[in-house]
């Protein structure tokens, strides 16, 4: 066997490897920062929603208003994630100012 032989077939070998290994951890990655990036605009587009539609009864609107907000930037989701998302926006919003009480003994 030729030494050229035995490089190209380990070059070979070692992009495969490399390709293998890499290539998940990458998308892996990628993947966390397209969610992160979805996160951080949900609580922009919900924060907006609760300013302009500063009454109670207006939960489909803001709902709309976030889904809309959302595709416009280009982003692309899920409807289950989305809804996952928006809630816990919500819910973030809703709670930033009370006070936190974990942690305290009441007796």
């Amino acid at each position: 066997m030729d030494i050229t032989e035995i490089i190209v077939s380990l070059v070979g070998l070692a992009t495969t490897v490399v390709g293998a290994l890499l290539v998940p951890y990458l998308k892996k990655k990628l993947n966390a920062q397209q969610q992160a990036n979805l996160a951080y605009w949900v609580g922009v587009a919900v924060s907006a929603a609760e300013g302009i539609f500063n009454y109670s009864q207006a939960g489909k609107e803001k709902y709309a208003y976030v889904v809309q907000f959302l595709k416009d930037k280009g982003l692309t989701f899920q409807e289950e994630e989305i809804r996952a998302l928006i809630e816990s926006a919500v819910y973030d919003t809703i709670n930033q100012f009370k006070p936190d009480t974990e942690g305290t003994d009441n007796a």
